[in-house]
Parts: structure tokens; sequence; C-alpha cells
């Protein structure tokens, strides 16, 4: 109430009408849904398998923290939630394989293709422009 100059009932009614915590409630179940869905996706054994191979690329701790990144970048482009699962699953296997890599690099390389998930083909700039809406109306 301090921060935003508004009297209670005011404080109420933004979380309570339409524009308010019911629509909230509507994104968390799409970001949920992204999430689940996304981790479906990437824990299914043809995946698992493939990511196995990928992680065969890696010989040593610099060519793991590649591989490691470059994938994450794709799966990260392709859907933020199959990159958030897959990276962490390659990050894993390439860990299991490649001795005196530094984990927390590692880690940190497989969460790095968010850098790139804003601008693929899940990210909500794109999907909002490609139904019809100016770069205007959608930074509002």
């Amino acid at each position: 109430m301090v921060g935003t100059a508004q009297t209670p009932i005011q404080l109420v009614n933004a979380w309570g009408a339409n524009t308010g915590f019911w629509n909230l409630l509507a994104f968390s179940m799409q970001m949920a849904l992204v999430l689940v869905l996304g981790s479906a996706m990437a824990s299914a054994s043809v995946v698992k398998n493939f990511l196995a191979k990928i992680a065969t690329l890696a010989h040593d701790p610099k060519s793991a923290i590649l591989v490691t990144t470059f994938v994450s970048v794709i799966c990260c482009w392709l859907n933020w939630g199959f990159g958030l699962i897959a990276g962490a699953l390659l990050a894993k296997e390439v860990a299991r394989r490649v001795h005196g890599v530094d984990y927390r690099l590692l880690i940190a390389s497989a969460y790095s293709g968010f850098v790139i998930w804003h601008a693929g083909l899940s990210g909500s700039i794109p999907l909002t422009l490609s139904g019809g809406y100016t770069i205007g109306e959608v930074t509002y």
C-alpha cells in the first residue's frame, strides 16, 4: 500500500478483480504445464538415450562445457521447459563421463541456454507477434 499509494480496498480489488489473482492462476497453470510436459519429454527414454550419445562427444573438461552449453542452447530455443530439464540431464551424464570437470560450471553451462529461449519457438514475444500484434502493443 505504501509503494503504490492505494487504499486497502483498491489493493484487494487489484488481486481479486478479473485482471488480478484469477488471471495469475491461469498463467501459473500454463507455466506449470510447460515445466511438467518439458520434463516428461526430456525424461523420455528416446531423449535420454540421445543425450547419453551426445555426452560421449565430451572428452575433457573444456569440451564438456562446450557440448553442454551448445546442446542446452538448442534445447532452450525449442522450448524453455524442455531445455531446463534436458540441460540438467545432459550435465549429469557429462559429469559421469568426464572426470575433473567443475560440476558448478557444468551446471551453469546447462542453464546458459536460457540466454536464447526468449527468442526461440516458445518465447512470449515471438508468439505474441505471430498473433498479429505490433511491437508497441507487445511491450505494454
